[in-house]
């Protein structure tokens, strides 16, 4: 299948465009697979700094002589495809409805008047209905994790360093508050004038006492003792973490099934592409008739699709 999107540039051996082949696709993917599984390049939230070089490297290892260059080529292929991959995510996502994915032709299949409807609000979108997209699966490997990322609990060394400012808030004051707060003296107004009151000796060495700099010691065990309950915190926050990845990856099982109704439809004799195209909103809207569709053994599945139809208005004769 040729590729038929293009890149512009500024400069080129194949002119003010530069078009992207198929096979230049492929080894960009597959490029893009090798970082995802490597430690040094994948990031939390997509890649590390300079990775465009990288697939530069590799991509001439694979294509020798190709004169694909980090930047503008790669870059902005880069970008392309993942907007792409993330707009036909978010059509075959729960957000949306009405939207199928044909496995076989690697497209996103919808009626024209419900696609139109979606573009207005999701522009990424223009373009890609009935348009093969051969990558996808691979590509959510490479962005799926992407989507999913949101706010991380705080690293322990920037911890750390909040509980020292905040040590270094309890720390006694400066000398002359010490003496301050000592008591220098009062003084007191009466009918014969004025005099300067001796403080009580007693009573300024207690508030002195008081005042004195807790030793190192004291420092480090109210140190250690907040240290141990930053790190309950911390395990408690990474157990919430991991059942938030849990429910990530249960709803990415229910959108990769619900992207394979509509070609399990299609595997139905007895259906046109209308009725399979209408069948496959109704399923993928209604979590529990999903399931109950892929429970039945094929030979009955035209059965139950003709009831959700009829069940829904739908004339089956005319659709």
């Amino acid at each position: 299948m040729e590729n038929t999107y293009s890149e512009p540039v500024n400069e080129g051996k194949r002119g003010t465009k530069f078009q992207w082949t198929a096979e230049e696709d492929d080894k960009l993917v597959e490029c893009l697979l090798e970082l995802a599984g490597d430690v040094k390049w994948k990031a939390e939230n997509g890649f590390r700094a300079g990775f465009t070089a990288k697939l530069e490297e590799l991509l001439e290892k694979k294509l020798p002589g190709c004169g694909i260059k980090a930047s503008p080529h790669i870059e902005s292929r880069y970008k392309t495809l993942r907007k792409q991959y993330r707009a036909i995510a978010d059509m075959l996502g729960p957000n949306a409805s009405g939207f199928g994915w044909n496995d076989n032709e690697k497209m996103v299949v919808v009626e024209k008047q419900i696609f139109e409807d979606w573009v207005k609000g999701h522009p990424d979108a223009k373009g890609l209905r009935n348009k093969p997209f051969p990558h996808f699966d691979d590509l959510a490997l490479v962005f799926g994790k992407d989507r999913a990322s949101g706010d991380r609990a705080q690293h322990a060394i920037d911890a750390t360093e909040e509980l020292a400012r905040g040590q270094e808030n309890q720390s006694p004051t400066n000398e002359a508050e010490t003496e301050k707060n000592a008591g220098i003296g009062e003084i007191n107004g009466n009918d014969s004038g004025s005099q300067t009151q001796i403080p009580n000796q007693g009573s300024s060495s207690k508030n002195l006492n008081k005042k004195r700099p807790r030793s190192n010691d004291e420092l480090i065990e109210t140190l250690m003792e907040t240290m141990k309950d930053f790190g309950k915190k911390y395990e408690e926050t990474n157990g919430h973490m991991a059942t938030i990845a849990s429910c990530f990856k249960i709803e990415s099982e229910e959108a990769k099934r619900r992207m394979k109704v509509f070609n399990e439809l299609l595997k139905i004799e007895g259906l046109s592409i209308s009725e399979s195209i209408k069948a496959g909103e109704l399923l993928t809207a209604d979590t529990r008739k999903c399931d109950f569709f892929y429970s039945l053994p094929g030979d009955v599945r035209y059965d139950y699709v003709i009831q959700v139809l009829t069940d829904a208005g739908v004339n089956t004769l005319y659709v």
